[in-house]
């Protein structure tokens, strides 16, 4: 902070590393909680060039950080404006997007990081996420099993992927999900009650202990999984 102070202070410097050593304060600030200055850094780099993407990008992150989210959207809008072949931006902004459960947005972005980089796991990941949550499973179970084809040990991928199966009716596939978080993790109740539920639903009647397991040491988890993984009722 005090090296980009100094810089600052000095006379006849140009413009692009003015802007740089506003930006790099700005961050500084912002790391040590000062909210205001890190702010009025960014502001300054800005005065010097409206569109420069790695202050707006900065204050995005600053504004993510402090939950203005509505704030950082903007800036991030404005920095995939200013540098549309930059991929950053894009990326930050479909992240909030399915933050602030903005699933067509979110998706819209991410698919333009995968047009540029088709090999961006994380990417593929998130753009996976918002299409289940928006309910477009099938299309969600391509973007987990892309990113488990490359690395098989991503958990919140294959967890996401053993829903999105159940909810397209295949039992089985979800069930072979959830046994492998089950062996490395034997401790997850939400996903022990959807297996049991997956299991009589395949007609194997063993999924009754799972399901009594949950409901008598976590009702709680059991009420709140009965509705993303409803148990058929016994005839």
């Amino acid at each position: 902070m005090t090296a980009c102070s100094q810089l600052l202070g000095r006379t006849g410097l140009d413009t692009p590393t003015r802007i740089a050593a506003y930006v790099n304060r700005g961050n500084a600030h912002d790391s040590a909680d000062q909210f205001d200055l890190a702010l009025k850094d960014y502001q300054s780099a800005l005065d010097l060039d409206s569109n420069n993407w790695t202050a707006l990008r900065s204050r995005a992150g600053s504004y993510y950080r402090r939950g203005q989210l509505a704030d950082a959207a903007r800036d991030l809008s404005r920095a995939v404006a200013a540098m549309p072949d930059e991929v950053s931006p894009l990326r930050l902004r479909g992240q909030l997007y399915a933050e602030m459960g903005q699933t067509d947005r979110a998706i819209e972005d991410f698919s333009k990081v995968l047009d540029r980089n088709p090999g961006d796991l994380q990417a593929r990941q998130v753009r996976g996420l918002a299409l289940a949550s928006a309910g477009d499973h099938a299309r969600a179970i391509l973007d987990f099993n892309r990113v488990l084809e490359r690395d098989p040990r991503v958990r919140v991928a294959r967890a996401a992927r053993a829903f999105s199966l159940f909810r397209t009716r295949q039992y089985r596939l979800a069930i072979l999900d959830w046994d492998l978080l089950l062996k490395d993790d034997p401790a997850q109740p939400q996903i022990i009650y959807c297996r049991g539920a997956a299991k009589l639903l395949t007609g194997d009647e063993t999924g009754r202990v799972d399901i009594d397991t949950v409901s008598q040491q976590r009702p709680d988890v059991a009420a709140k999984e009965s509705a993303a993984c409803p148990v058929p009722v016994p005839r």
